[in-house]
C-alpha cells in the first residue's frame, strides 16, 4: 500500500526489513517537496552515477529506454541509472532549472505558469 497523495510506501505490518519502505518513503519526500527538477523535455535518461541521487526531472514525451511510458511523471535519481517515478497530481508544481520557469500541473500536463 502506499499514501494517496505522494505515493509513499507504507510499512507493512510485521516488516522484518522496515529500513526498505521507510527509506523509499523519505527519498520521495526529499525530491518533492521542492520540486525542482533538471529539465522538463528529456525522453531518454540522463547517464546518473550514485553521486545524482536525489536529482529529479520531468519525463519528456514519447520517452524511451528506463523512461517508457513515464511521460510527465518526475523521475527521481535513487542511484547509478536507478529511477522512481511518481505521476504528479492536479495542482503541483515545480521550478524547472533549465528554462528557470515555474510550471504547474494541470491534471493532464505540465504548463507554464505565467
Amino acid at each position: 500500500m502506499s499514501t494517496p497523495n505522494m505515493g509513499l510506501p507504507e510499512m507493512p505490518q510485521n516488516s522484518m526489513q522496515p529500513s526498505v519502505p521507510y527509506n523509499a518513503a523519505m527519498q520521495r519526500i526529499d525530491a518533492l517537496t521542492q520540486l525542482v527538477p533538471l529539465d522538463k523535455d528529456l525522453t531518454t535518461p540522463p547517464v546518473t552515477v550514485a553521486g545524482d541521487a536525489g536529482k529529479t526531472w520531468i519525463v519528456g514525451p514519447a520517452a524511451t529506454g528506463a523512461w517508457a511510458g513515464k511521460d510527465g511523471q518526475i523521475a527521481i535519481c535513487t542511484g547509478a541509472t536507478l529511477w522512481d517515478f511518481v505521476p504528479p497530481k492536479n495542482g503541483w508544481k515545480a521550478f524547472v532549472i533549465d528554462e528557470g520557469a515555474d510550471y504547474r500541473y494541470n491534471g493532464t500536463a505540465w504548463a507554464i505558469v505565467p
